[in-house]
């Protein structure tokens, strides 16, 4: 989490800002600063502050929020699921094309795709329900 806090902390500093918008300036910051700059924060609000609006905001995953690399084992876990449907929708005979995290079926499997898609969600993600909807 320090990371983020640093990170928020530094993009929110004046000076940090208007070097950032210089491209002379730019050059001369480490391209890890340059990386994690977030644009739009308040000027001096800090890592802490940030974080602790954050968790008071969404608190149902505020133990989430910060965390190292959550987004690529979030986007991983996602990948799984959507696998494990692909293969069991494939085992079955019902050809499936993945859109993000939805798939396209023919209208006469879309009962039995929305059956797989709870059961691999319910697997994976140790016995949490889900609805699936259709449009």
């Amino acid at each position: 989490m320090g990371g983020f806090k640093s990170a928020v902390t530094r993009s929110s500093s004046p000076d940090f800002k208007q070097r950032m918008g210089c491209p002379i300036e730019r050059a001369k910051i480490h391209p890890d600063s340059r990386k994690s700059f977030i644009e739009g924060l308040p000027d001096g609000i800090t890592g802490e502050e940030a974080h602790g609006y954050l968790a008071s905001a969404y608190a149902d995953i505020s133990e989430y929020i910060a965390q190292e690399n959550i987004g690529l084992r979030l986007q991983n876990t996602d990948s799984r699921i959507m696998d494990v449907i692909l293969v069991e929708l494939c085992e079955r005979g019902i050809v499936a094309l993945p859109i993000h995290d939805s798939v396209i079926v023919k209208e006469n499997d879309v009962s039995t795709a929305m059956e797989v898609m709870k059961k691999s969600y319910k697997d994976i993600m140790g016995g949490y329900e889900i609805d699936v909807s259709v449009s």
